[in-house]
């Protein structure tokens, strides 16, 4: 049966991720059964979420991550710096740390950084 709404491809509950510390339309999650991503470049950041998790994990925006959705979801990752599906500039995504209270704010930048992933609640 096709709708014409648009579904989620997969929800929080079927990831089995908890509600993030935000919005209760987002959850997140930092550790998949492989481990932690680790630093690594943008092109890399952008497939790790749904290569690791599965269908409906993805980089989390800019403003998620601001929000503190990703905010103790595991790997150690508060003080370090998060890569985010928002772009702003030619190559460049903007990063926001872990825990966002822990930074001035988000910072615009191609250097390798850690992801966290979040997902869409149905």
């Amino acid at each position: 049966t096709t709708t014409s709404t648009t579904t989620c491809v997969n929800s929080c509950a079927a990831l089995g991720w908890p509600r993030g510390l935000g919005s209760a339309l987002v959850c997140a999650n930092s550790q998949s059964r492989t481990g932690c991503s680790g630093p690594i470049s943008a092109a890399n950041a952008q497939n790790w979420c749904q290569n690791f998790f599965g269908s409906g994990a993805r980089l989390c925006t800019s403003d998620e991550l601001l929000a503190g959705e990703t905010k103790q979801t595991g790997c150690n990752y508060d003080l370090s710096y998060v890569w985010s599906s928002t772009p702003c500039g030619n190559g460049s995504f903007l990063q926001v740390m872990g825990d966002p209270a822990k930074a001035s704010g988000p910072r615009c930048s191609s250097t390798a950084a850690v992801v966290r992933c979040c997902a869409d609640s149905c």
